[in-house]
């Protein structure tokens, strides 16, 4: 006879079977796009959404300008496939 199921909430504290247990680390940068943040407070939000806004780019894509722009400063290659 099959054992019965436990379906009390002890059931969600058993860890489970070593070969079973999810892994810690997860695969990063696969793919074409990779997620990123950045912290501002929000004086420096609302200058830099203006400032894109006028000219009608994304903040995302005028970090990625400056980045680009710093490593040119710095005698570094500027980063690829940028407008």
């Amino acid at each position: 006879m099959p054992k019965a199921k436990d379906t009390g909430l002890a059931s969600f504290t058993e860890t489970p079977p070593e070969d079973k247990k999810p892994s810690t680390r997860r695969p990063k940068a696969q793919g074409k796009w990779v997620h990123g943040q950045m912290r501002m407070t929000v004086e420096q939000w609302e200058l830099a959404t203006q400032f894109a806004f006028s000219e009608r780019k994304s903040l995302n894509m005028l970090a990625l300008l400056g980045i680009s722009k710093l490593r040119e400063e710095k005698g570094l290659p500027p980063l690829p496939d940028l407008e």
